[in-house]
């Protein structure tokens, strides 16, 4: 066993050495650790946003669809609107020709007598 003996110093720097050894073990596993946790808390926030953004374009999608409705109800009236228009300037017409006629008849039934 004497020949087995060591110096002190070379106990205390090995001792030294595998102490620092576990501790950057250590060290790595938990920072190994906290990378594998911020992934995965990344991976759920990148999730979230995803579900959100899906919900935006879906209402996005929804109102497009809806504002499309709206435009063919629109041309619709515009298409009903315009022939009113029309009908109503046919009986403004008629009226003005009655009215018209009805002053001519006045006018000669009350100038004759």
């Amino acid at each position: 066993m004497d020949q087995m003996t060591m110096p002190v110093e070379s106990l205390l720097a090995m001792a030294t050495a595998v102490v620092s050894i576990a501790g950057l073990m250590a060290t790595l596993s938990r920072d190994d650790r906290a990378r594998i946790r911020d992934r995965e808390d990344d991976a759920r926030s990148r999730a979230r946003t995803d579900a959100k953004l899906d919900m935006v374009v879906a209402d996005v999608s929804e109102m497009r669809g809806g504002m499309e409705r709206v435009d063919a109800k629109l041309d619709k009236l515009m298409i009903e609107q315009t022939r009113l228009d029309a009908r109503i300037g046919n009986v403004e017409k008629r009226l003005d020709r009655l009215e018209d006629d009805h002053d001519k008849k006045c006018a000669t039934t009350h100038g004759t007598r």
